[in-house]
């Protein structure tokens, strides 16, 4: 009996150490850049790993350009009838091209170089357009996409298509004019989430749709909670808000609308993303008016804590909006960035060792002939 108490206590100790070593070992979280290529801007990564993007010039910006080898090499993939402003690449394969030719056209494809028109969104009263690739979304049965509107300051009437044959025809199923326009809408865990923007009235906020987008609930519907673009985690919502002044990065709890902050931001943000290990990452974006100097990408780990992991300087004399996008994931992990002017930036981020989210369990007696089994817990990353 007395070797067997040994033998747990032993047992016992070995995780307690492999835990607290694990602690001692996780670091903040870092970014190094795996290469530049000023020449093409990154829009989007498919998710066979094909990279897309646009020249970085003032012409030929109705050229799509693709690359296999995460940006270091470019070939024109496809000449589109206007100017390209984003790519969403479905989880399924399938690309959407945003594509102005004096009212914004989406354009379909499976392959990345033939493509079909196949909506076009309206131009009055207002002009409507996507503001980002977060635009659009799917839950795996259907597609979506919200509108945004940027000249008009007041409430407008917003939109919220669907299609329920992988984006080749479209229905509008929400027409809401409470509120500015749309910023985003996400699929997690088979609901829908959108992001509406901008006022401190009570239709804005992060909402939810629990019927495919027909009918809206909100989530946490306050000006603190206004997004861009969302990362989930679990039961969370993770995301820079996007507020002129007073922005954070939070939490939002899904199913009760708790906000929790975790950091202060000194810019708003328009680009969040999850990584495998569970971290997310934030990009922050300087709005003309602003005298930010600079514009980040932060990491936040499982442990909630908030770190800047990349800075971007924002050139001499620039007054227009510059944007820290964050345009997709390699399947290597790598992450494509886009910064307005610079072309493609690619990081490798490192976010530490797995952190232990649950306590290890010992079951069984020590006794002799018994046999004991043991648990490492829970871990993240």
């Amino acid at each position: 009996m007395y070797r067997c108490k040994r033998l747990l206590f032993g047992i016992t100790m070995l995780i307690a150490m492999a835990i607290s070593v694990s602690a001692a070992m996780a670091a903040a979280p870092t970014a190094t850049v795996v290469l530049t290529n000023p020449s093409v801007v990154t829009l989007g990564v498919s998710a066979s790993g094909i990279g897309y993007g646009k020249p970085n010039s003032s012409t030929n910006q109705n050229q799509l350009w693709g690359t296999g080898d995460e940006g270091r090499t470019w070939t024109l993939a496809w000449t589109a009838p206007g100017r390209l402003s984003a790519v969403t690449a479905l989880p399924n394969g399938t690309l959407f091209a945003h594509v102005d030719t004096g009212q914004v056209e989406l354009w379909r494809s499976t392959n990345g170089t033939s493509w079909s028109q196949v909506l076009a969104l309206p131009t009055t009263p207002v002009f409507y357009r996507t503001l980002t690739q977060d635009s659009m979304t799917s839950d795996g049965t259907y597609t979506y996409l919200a509108t945004y509107i940027g000249g008009s300051t007041t409430q407008n009437t917003n939109y919220v298509y669907r299609s329920a044959d992988d984006g080749v025809t479209w229905t509008i199923v929400n027409v809401d004019s409470s509120f500015r326009h749309w910023h985003g809408i996400w699929s997690h865990q088979g609901v829908l989430y959108g992001g509406r923007g901008d006022s401190n009235g009570s239709a804005v906020g992060l909402w939810r749709s629990t019927d495919r987008g027909s009918t809206w609930q909100p989530v946490c519907n306050i000006y603190q909670c206004i997004p861009v673009d969302i990362a989930f985690r679990g039961g969370l919502a993770v995301y820079g808000t996007d507020n002129l002044t007073g922005a954070q990065v939070v939490t939002v709890d899904l199913a009760t609308g708790t906000r929790v902050a975790l950091a202060e931001l000194s810019l708003p943000s328009y680009s969040a993303v999850s990584l495998a290990s569970g971290t997310v990452l934030v990009g922050t974006t300087r709005e003309p008016g602003m005298t930010a100097l600079s514009v980040g990408l932060y990491a936040i780990p499982a442990d909630s804590t908030v770190t800047r992991i990349y800075e971007d300087v924002v050139p001499s004399g620039v007054t227009w909006p510059y944007e820290l996008q964050i345009r997709g994931i390699y399947p290597s992990g790598h992450v494509a960035i886009d910064i307005t002017s610079r072309g493609t930036i690619v990081l490798a981020i490192d976010d530490g060792p797995p952190l232990s989210t649950g306590l290890p369990v010992i079951s069984g007696t020590a006794q002799q002939g018994q046999t004991l089994t043991a648990s490492m817990g829970a871990w993240s990353g």
